[in-house]
């Protein structure tokens, strides 16, 4: 299976799972630094965000395949932009939705896979691995930018 038919599929997989996590974590951070979203409320929003409702192992594995898929879908779309570019010459085309999704995944890869990789390392080191919480707190800080 070649890399464009498996960004594909896996993006497809992940559409929900990450729509959830995004909304979760846009809710969570404005919530709680523009609105004073009380920490209780909080808490269920990151229980959601991270599947908690799944158990501990359930948690894990959740956390785990979207943050690594995420990174694929970052790395895979890079190399297939990089295709793109350095096999065919560019030519003017239409104004489309391919060509949008190819603007805006050149811009968000870099803050889009930091973002996934610091969220899993933090998940799993702070809650299974009993990271420092000096560590912690700096993986945080770039998950959340």
């Amino acid at each position: 299976m070649n890399t464009r038919k498996q960004h594909r599929r896996l993006s497809l997989l992940l559409v929900l799972p990450l729509l959830l996590t995004t909304a979760t974590g846009v809710a969570y951070r404005l919530g709680r630094s523009w609105f004073g979203l009380s920490k209780d409320f909080a808490k269920i929003i990151l229980k959601v965000r991270t599947a908690a409702f799944l158990g501990e192992k359930g948690e894990l594995i959740y956390v785990v395949v979207v943050g690594l898929g995420v990174i694929f879908l970052a790395f895979s779309g890079l190399t297939l932009i990089q295709r793109k570019i350095l096999m065919r010459p560019q030519r003017v085309k239409r104004f489309d939705h391919r060509m949008v999704h190819h603007l805006l995944s050149g811009v968000i890869l870099i803050p889009l896979a930091v973002t996934a990789a610091t969220g899993v390392l933090f998940h799993i080191g702070y809650y299974y691995l009993g990271l420092p919480e000096e560590v912690a707190d700096i993986l945080m800080m770039l998950h959340q930018g």
